[in-house]
């Protein structure tokens, strides 16, 4: 930890009540959207929140706590929006395919933080414990896996968590492609086609 950010961190910066602690995560939210994590300097997210140095460090900590700070409300949104989707439709497929909408319409819906995480952040910023976002949203397609395992209309050969592992891959390449080229995400389009891809190396036919 260097001098200024030891310093910074001991300062006790001024108190925000919760609607200005959110209008500054919205507004780091944003700057973690357009540019590379590494590229941005404590100061400048400093500014772009609109408070102090030691502010910044007194509610969202250093860069990578800043990081997990910021997006993650966001991606509590993803997995529960995902859960949602997944218990209001019946069956394996329509729960498959609720599944894969849902991640689409979040991408849409909250594209900055889509952007964020998906562009702009480097691999293995979350790790693989089962708090962390990525195996809770890979828990909720296993999950339906597993029921497909039972009722024989999903493949027995392959692990629910590698399939889910496979299809969220598949998922998270495409919002990357149409970000990167300012494509439309279109939730229902786009999750026909990827269910019409995807079972049949999910099925057990």
């Amino acid at each position: 930890m260097s001098t200024q950010t030891s310093e910074s961190a001991r300062l006790p910066g001024i108190a925000l009540d919760d609607t200005a602690r959110e209008a500054a995560r919205a507004a780091l939210l944003s700057l973690l959207a357009e540019a590379p994590v590494h590229r941005i300097a404590m100061r400048d997210a400093a500014r772009r929140a609109g408070v102090g140095l030691a502010t910044l460090y007194k509610y969202f900590g250093g860069k990578e706590a800043m990081v997990t700070a910021v997006l993650g409300p966001d991606l509590e949104r993803l997995v529960d929006r995902l859960g949602d989707a997944s218990r209001n439709a019946v069956g394996v497929k329509a729960r498959f395919r609720a599944v894969l909408e849902a991640s689409f319409s979040f991408a849409r819906d909250h594209e900055p933080a889509a952007r964020a995480v998906l562009l702009n952040l480097p691999a293995g910023v979350w790790g693989d414990e089962e708090s962390e976002w990525p195996a809770r949203r890979r828990a909720v397609l296993a999950h339906i896996f597993k029921n497909g395992r039972h009722d024989g209309s999903v493949r027995s050969d392959v692990e629910p968590d590698a399939l889910a592992d496979l299809v969220f891959g598949a998922v998270d390449q495409t919002l990357e492609r149409l970000l990167r080229t300012g494509g439309a995400v279109d939730p229902a389009r786009l999750a026909a086609s990827m269910f019409s891809t995807l079972w049949p190396a999910v099925s057990a036919d």
